[in-house]
């Protein structure tokens, strides 16, 4: 039986966290045989019946697409040279990437080999079929890991046949480059993907995968175990299978699939020695052997242990499913009762859960009481002024052991809206995806006010936003600042919310003092970002050209703008943008997503409050979050927990949520508090919640006020701690070289050395123990693999932005875009390569 699988990209193997050695020996042992007159052609006509068969690939949860939109079988042997691999693929559609770096993104095969599983060192290659009629050619790429990262050693032999419903393709993976000694009995590690991109989702390729757990980390170091023998492991009939929770249908759903010889046999799902649902296997309109089941969900508290699936009386997959228990919190998480409506006139509205018996199968029965608040914090019992009111929703369980809230912002209007009275007069222009000639929408004019009104009169009583709005709208008072980013309606009703909390919460009597960041520097002011000679920068005269000809060619190579800028010693070298952005040629102050680069900026924020000793990274969250106090966690909750991602959180959730620490104490109590690293950036944005109510200024407002404006700072707009802020390189540079000067810029300190010095990264012994080696910083990481100094320091983001900040070599380095773009990998190392070799002392 084939464990389950779980997808990788191999680009993502950097990111994996570092862990203990991984336990392999109890997952399934293969025999592949030895094959000596295999000629790697493409063709399978000297295989025979020979290698170890694998006569169906599943993703890692089980799934598949219909046959003739995906199907792969592969087998398996090997010589005194390397593993050999011949996988066929029946795909429909051929749509390969056009950059040869990035082929793993779209229809591809990818292999991974080791010396053994688990091993640290090992190389893995991407294969292009070249069935694509844009791009006819195989295509490859090899990449070394562990002690093979960089090495020219590596190679490869491919060949591809092409089919009526797709490829043949046979490969040669050497042993040489790993200290492997092909003999019998010797054990390697190996998995392998085959990717199916199809132009509907061409970036989120479907993966049919042989890998040997349904770990989600997707962690590359995790293989099956071959061992070299004289013949194969028999080929066996195939049983994948699956679980998932359906909270919104609270019902517990198993899908089986299973190999075509598997047709007509009995399947049975067993729990506690008890068959719980029982069926058939059958053929599929897909052309799959498949069966599916719907289990009622337990009750809340009442675990359900392992899901045997047995066919024809035997157990062939074990499902252990998530705790429902969890599943359930992550559903109250986001689950939040309305104002019918939000914007109304006359009394104060009800407030309600839209599917109250859905939230009783959550948390049980409850009880909902709503407390109402004028605009200046006063509990009120009716609405007499037009405007900003807040409500304060509680939820009791059954009992008043747990009581959770809820913040509804509601908007009081002067006047009653009458059945037929429009709430706006719009002028609408409807998209050209709409399909409509603008002529005829012109004609029909009534008609589009009456959609416009329908759903704003909707929107009232279905969503919040509309009463955020209106009151963001009532409380401007400088009128002619067009869309300013930090006094728009939404960021005037954090900032309320803020208020409210201070006072709800006591921090206006805990934290009573304003928040003064930064400070005027004591001694000799520190390095600005300035205009100056590369003699000044420690540059040589043709540096700038040679740097920006590798930009310009990289710009006529790609699809995507960008802009950069360069700074050594203070000193701009470079600073220029390159291509087209929307029709449009790029500039330097053109705003790109900054991404996950936010994680530095609001880890800068935080260094802040370290700074002035208002916190301590290793302090407990509930110290300063008054609803995580009392919860039952594995072990208390710390803002280094928050910010090195180790709370047991996930997702990127709750930046502008102004109740979420309110929400986030469902789910505490499930998570696995300093049990592993999982990127996440919720805890981040959870921990910010913290910085809020001790500065008493929204986390948008704290940055205008303590980063953005005193640096100079003019065209960077964010709002959250992980990955919403967009910028220009100048703003950013500055940023970075107030970070390279260990928190000081001109005649300002941000923050001491002493205090900068804990933002960089470490190993994560205190949260994960003394055996780790997972390495983070307060919104930091290393990047030792470029060329640049020992010690360079910043944060990645996922549109590929980049910011190096080099104290070895004084140098900052930034490039704002918005997505990867073509032939990204090609083009970025050569960029920092120029970088480096103008530098002149």
């Amino acid at each position: 039986m084939i464990s389950r699988t779980s997808a990788l990209l191999c680009t993502l193997v950097f990111a994996v966290a570092a862990g203990p050695a991984v336990a392999v020996d109890d997952h399934p042992l293969f025999d592949v045989p030895l094959v000596d007159n295999i000629t790697i052609d493409g063709r399978l006509d000297d295989w025979g019946d020979q290698g170890f068969h694998i006569i169906m690939l599943t993703t890692a949860d089980g799934r598949a697409l219909p046959k003739t939109d995906l199907d792969a079988i592969a087998r398996i042997g090997w010589n005194k040279q390397g593993l050999l691999i011949a996988v066929t693929v029946a795909d429909d559609i051929a749509v390969e990437h056009p950059d040869d770096d990035e082929i793993w993104r779209r229809d591809s095969v990818e292999l991974f080999l080791a010396d053994q599983p688990g091993a640290k060192q090992y190389y893995q290659t991407s294969i292009a079929p070249g069935t694509d009629a844009r791009h006819p050619q195989l295509r490859r790429i090899l990449i070394g890991r562990g002690d093979l990262e960089g090495t020219t050693k590596l190679t490869l032999q491919a060949a591809r046949t092409k089919t009526k419903s797709g490829y043949v393709l046979e490969i040669l993976m050497p042993f040489e480059p790993l200290p492997i000694t092909p003999q019998i009995g010797r054990e390697v590690g190996f998995q392998f993907y085959v990717n199916d991109a199809d132009d509907e989702r061409p970036d989120f390729p479907f993966a049919l995968a042989w890998y040997p757990s349904d770990d989600t980390s997707k962690d590359s170091k995790l293989m099956h175990r071959l061992r070299l023998s004289q013949s194969a492991s028999p080929t066996t009939p195939l049983v994948r299978a699956r679980g998932e929770h359906d909270i919104d249908a609270l019902e517990t759903n198993v899908y089986v699939i299973a190999s075509d010889d598997q047709s007509g046999k009995n399947v049975a799902i067993v729990a506690a020695d008890s068959t719980v649902a029982s069926g058939t296997l059958a053929l599929d309109r897909t052309g799959r052997v498949r069966a599916s089941f719907r289990l009622p969900m337990p009750r809340t508290g009442e675990p359900r242990g392992p899901l045997a699936v047995q066919v024809d009386g035997k157990t062939v997959e074990t499902l252990n499913l998530p705790s429902t228990d969890r599943k359930r919190a992550e559903a109250f998480l986001f689950a939040s009762p309305n104002a019918t409506p939000a914007v109304f006139s006359g009394d104060l509205p009800p407030i309600r859960f839209e599917r109250p018996l859905w939230i009783r199968a959550l948390i049980g029965p409850y009880k909902l009481t709503t407390t109402y608040y004028d605009k200046d914090y006063n509990v009120v019992a009716s609405a007499k002024d037009v405007g900003r009111y807040g409500a304060v929703i509680e939820i009791a369980t059954a009992g008043g052991d747990r009581v959770y809230r809820r913040f509804k912002t509601l908007y009081r209007m002067p006047g009653h809206l009458g059945q037929w009275d429009s709430p706006a007069k719009v002028e609408v222009t409807l998209s050209d995806e709409l399909g409509i000639r603008p002529q005829a929408a012109a004609a029909y004019p009534a008609a589009i006010q009456k959609l416009c009104d329908e759903a704003i009169s909707k929107s009232f009583n279905q969503s919040n936003y509309s009463a955020v709005l209106l009151a963001g709208l009532l409380e401007t008072t400088q009128i002619g600042r067009t869309d300013d980013y930090y006094t728009t309606p939404h960021q005037r009703d954090r900032q309320w919310w803020l208020g409210f909390k201070r006072k709800f919460y006591g921090w206006d009597k805990q934290f009573p003092k304003p928040f003064v960041c930064p400070k005027p520097i004591e001694d000799k002011p520190a390095p600005v970002v300035r205009a100056g000679t590369l003699k000044e920068a420690g540059m040589k005269p043709n540096a700038a050209q040679q740097i920006d000809t590798v930009l310009t060619e990289w710009s006529n190579d790609t699809d995507e703008a960008f802009a950069v800028c360069i700074v050594r010693h203070g000193v701009i070298v470079l600073h220029q943008a390159y291509g087209q952005r929307d029709g449009q040629p790029m500039t330097v102050n053109t705003k790109s997503w900054m991404a996950s680069t936010t994680k530095m900026l609001s880890g800068t924020l935080m260094m802040m409050l370290v700074d002035h000793a208002l916190i301590d990274l290793d302090d407990r969250a509930d110290k300063y979050l008054p609803p995580l106090r009392g919860l039952k966690t594995n072990r208390p909750l710390t803002i280094r927990h928050l910010y090195t991602h180790t709370s047991g959180l996930q997702w990127h959730w709750g930046m502008d949520i102004n109740d979420m620490a309110e929400r986030i104490t469902v789910l505490l109590p499930h998570c696995q508090i300093g049990h592993k690293y999982a990127y996440n950036g919720t805890g981040m944005e959870l921990a910010t919640k913290i910085l809020e109510g001790i500065s008493g200024e929204s986390l948008p407002n704290f940055y205008r006020s303590h980063l953005l404006v005193p640096l100079g700072c003019d065209n960077t707009d964010v709002s959250g701690a992980a990955g919403d802020a967009t910028s220009v390189p100048l703003d950013i540079a500055k940023i970075g070289q107030m970070l390279l000067n260990k928190g000081a810029y001109g005649n300002m300190r941000f923050m001491k050395p002493e205090t900068f010095k804990q933002m960089l990264p470490q190993r994560l012994t205190k949260v994960l123990g003394p055996d780790t080696d997972q390495v983070y910083g307060v919104g930091t990481i290393f990047f030792t693999d470029e060329g640049l100094g020992k010690g360079t320091f910043a944060h990645g983001a996922a549109s590929s932005a980049t910011t190096r900040i080099d104290p070895e070599n004084d140098l900052v380095i930034v490039m704002t875009r918005n997505a990867i773009g073509k032939n990204f990998k090609k083009y970025h190392q050569p960029f920092i390569n120029a970088v480096v070799e103008g530098i002149a002392d």
